[in-house]
């Protein structure tokens, strides 16, 4: 609920949700049905994997799916603050950049903040390919990206497991596309939580501009 909240507050309103239900059995059909009802005015699609298929092939599915032009990522137990769509659509035309990321902010299961920020430092930025390539400094709740590079990408490897985002932003370096990032943090990153999205769930917003 709080990951479909923070869309529905979002500053930016020209969204559709592609809720992907990897193996998922849960009563998330009715939270997605109420939702749905609750904002006529934005298209709810809903995708069912029957087994579980992993993270790559749930992210695959939303991206399959998706038919704006720019497609977001979004864990169902993390949350965006209101600006982050604006902020992310907003660099991406005006630099003309083909993924947008922000650093994210860990809280506790109580929406509670904690201390400790995801991102990348300043020596990162500086030195971004061979920095990216050391570690992944991009969480994909805090990703924005053209639905072009994706058509020109591919889908995210199902063979990479645990990885499969660090996986396909090396790719996306290789293939030539162009980062643009927030220095300010528009993403909470729910830590310690049961029922994380590693395991289980994935939520994917697209923008139809």
């Amino acid at each position: 609920p709080d990951a479909l909240r923070s869309v529905s507050q979002q500053t930016y309103s020209h969204w559709e949700i592609i809720a992907i239900l990897d193996g998922w059995k849960d009563n998330s059909h009715s939270i997605l049905k109420k939702f749905e009802l609750e904002h006529p005015n934005n298209e709810i699609k809903v995708i069912e994997h029957p087994q579980n298929r992993g993270l790559a092939c749930s992210r695959n599915s939303g991206m399959n799916a998706s038919q704006g032009d720019f497609v977001a990522f979004l864990d169902h137990d993390d949350f965006w603050e209101s600006n982050h769509l604006e902020t992310a659509i907003t660099l991406l035309k005006s630099s003309s950049a083909d993924i947008y990321f922000t650093p994210i902010v860990y809280m506790d299961q109580n929406a509670k903040l904690l201390e400790y920020i995801w991102g990348p430092t300043p020596e990162d930025l500086n030195k971004f390919a061979d920095s990216l390539f050391s570690r992944n400094f991009i969480a994909p709740s805090g990703v924005v990206l053209s639905k072009s590079l994706i058509q020109k990408l591919g889908p995210m490897d199902k063979n990479v497991k645990g990885c499969e985002d660090h996986d396909y932003w090396l790719r996306s370096l290789t293939l030539g596309a162009t980062f643009c990032n927030s220095e300010t943090p528009t993403v909470r990153y729910r830590v310690n939580n049961p029922n994380a999205m590693t395991t289980n769930v994935t939520a994917m917003l697209e923008m139809d501009l």
